[in-house]
């Protein structure tokens, strides 16, 4: 593929910041979804490229990207002036990964010029405690602790039967682990869920030593969070939840672009699409569960509380460009906050086959990188005090 100079000039460019995983040709995965945010950058007379942090040039300030030519159908490689505006996309699955991501990441948001379309969330610890500020939302989240100990997980499940482990960093059902004590009386104890490779697994310990061990291993290197059991199935044992994706728009504002019902299999752990799980749609769902009345309650609940979160969060953690939340619902009919993402995908949309949902979730990124363009980046005083 040959590399073509692209100088600097006027034109507005949006750099899709990725973590390189593929071919030479695109070495990114996911290029559909980059495909369609070029498409959409090229109606809106704003270039969109693709690139990783390793491929910047810090002494020539530019990087080699891959941007969607509509004419021919192809992928061209690059080399771009660093973008005013970026749209962080980036996925790394090990800690030294991480590290080295937000090292770089760090790096380029110093530069003068350089400004994010929306900051990324910390871990899910931060995210907990921020929400639990609110007295509106605190109702809505489950009892969590930052795992520091076996000991601490041993304590209390001596005083409860159930515990569920889930890492404070991951995403997509990866590592999050429910363990089950058979009896008060009998130390048996059942554990499920699913490894790091998203592969399910079932164990049993005889002993609470057996199962503390298995803990301290799995758990090595990695920060886990302690939460309360809950009840978010049907009455068929089907895990499931309700994920809502809040974006900004083309004037700036969060809309909810989108919900959807995710649900597992039959005895699982997590209804994640990753994991095995299907979608379908929230009022059909919730309405063989719980009625049709209280379904349009239910869903006019979760609306609230997705733009309250959205709110909320981007008060403390400075500006946000899209959010995918989760919320479980027990057999009460009682609403739980189980997370919110900073980048969230939007595949469930094309498995409900909702195009017009699943392309409306492409171009709102796109568009509000638009705005920001036309209105601040010639005023980078008033961008910067939003947050970068």
């Amino acid at each position: 593929m040959m590399l073509t100079l692209i100088k600097p000039n006027t034109t507005q460019r949006l750099g899709i910041m990725a973590a390189p995983n593929g071919s030479n040709n695109f070495p990114f995965a996911d290029h559909n979804f980059y495909r369609q945010l070029c498409i959409t950058g090229n109606q809106l007379n704003l270039e969109v490229f693709i690139f990783s942090l390793e491929a910047i040039d810090w002494n020539t300030e530019s990087v080699e990207g891959f941007t969607y030519k509509v004419d021919n159908q192809k992928w061209a490689k690059n080399s771009y002036p660093l973008p005013k505006i970026i749209y962080d996309r980036c996925f790394y699955r090990t800690p030294s990964s991480f590290e080295k991501y937000r090292t770089l990441r760090s790096r380029l948001i110093r530069m003068p010029g350089v400004y994010l379309l929306g900051n990324g969330l910390k871990g899910k610890w931060e995210v907990h405690q921020t929400l639990n500020r609110e007295p509106d939302l605190k109702a809505y989240l489950p009892f969590t602790k930052p795992l520091k100990s076996v000991q601490q997980l041993m304590k209390w499940l001596q005083m409860n039967h159930e515990a569920i482990l889930k890492p404070s960093g991951g995403s997509q059902g990866r590592g999050v682990l429910h363990i089950r004590r058979r009896t008060q009386l009998q130390p048996e104890f059942q554990l499920h869920g699913r490894d790091r490779q998203n592969h399910y697994i079932h164990y049993h310990f005889d002993t609470m030593d057996e199962l503390l061990g298995w803990i301290q291993v799995f758990t090595t290197n990695h920060h886990y969070l302690l939460q309360e059991r809950l009840v978010l199935v049907t009455e068929d044992d089907v895990p499931f939840d309700v994920r809502s994706l809040m974006q900004k728009n083309e004037v700036g504002l969060w809309q909810l672009t989108g919900t959807a019902i995710r649900y597992g299999k039959s005895g699982t752990l997590t209804a994640n699409l990753h994991g095995g799980g299907s979608a379908t749609h929230p009022n059909d769902f919730l309405s063989k569960l719980f009625g049709s009345m209280k379904a349009k309650e239910l869903i006019q609940d979760v609306t609230r509380l997705s733009y309250q979160i959205s709110s909320t969060l981007e008060t403390y953690h400075g500006r946000l460009v899209e959010l995918g939340i989760d919320f479980g619902i027990d057999m009460n009919g009682q609403i739980w906050i189980l997370e919110a993402n900073s980048k969230p995908g939007r595949t469930i949309f094309t498995h409900l086959q909702d195009f017009k949902t699943h392309k409306r979730s492409i171009y709102n990124p796109i568009h509000y990188a638009k705005f920001m363009y036309n209105r601040y980046i010639n005023q980078p005083s008033q961008f910067i005090q939003e947050g970068n």
